[in-house]
């Protein structure tokens, strides 16, 4: 895999390797044949515990790129998928990827189980993931 690397840091990487690394992926137009979507989860996990650790928020031109790219990428839908992009969107403050959240909760088609996950979520972030270090103030 080309982004291995990313599981193999040693140390939290600086800001600027983070957004790097992001900026691959979310420009990769063959990630999606070469990794699942839940690989690809895991590499934008790895990633955003190293910028949440930098103490530093991630750049906003990013950030609007990144929760687009989510967006149009993932089934907000889908279980498996959700429960690894909440750990992603408190980290980086993905606040239109986390609204997008809360209305698919709204949606009287969509699972109880995922329903449920999605309101404890916002529960948990008091529905505000705009700060990502708010529970350290």
């Amino acid at each position: 895999m080309r982004y291995d690397a990313i599981f193999k840091f040693r140390t939290y990487e600086p800001v600027d390797v983070v957004a790097k690394y992001m900026t691959e992926i979310i420009e990769d137009p063959d990630i999606f044949k070469s990794h699942s979507k839940s690989q690809v989860l895991d590499l934008l996990y790895e990633l955003s515990d190293h910028q949440w650790h930098n103490y530093d928020t991630l750049d906003l031109t990013l950030k609007k790129r990144l929760e687009h790219w989510i967006i149009s990428n993932f089934d907000l839908r889908d279980f498996e998928l959700v429960d690894h992009l909440f750990f992603i969107i408190g980290s980086l403050g993905l606040t239109k990827v986390f609204s997008k959240l809360v209305e698919v909760s709204l949606d009287k088609e969509l699972s109880e189980k995922l329903r449920h996950e999605i309101l404890e979520f916002s529960k948990e972030v008091k529905g505000d993931v705009s700060d990502p270090y708010s529970g350290m103030k």
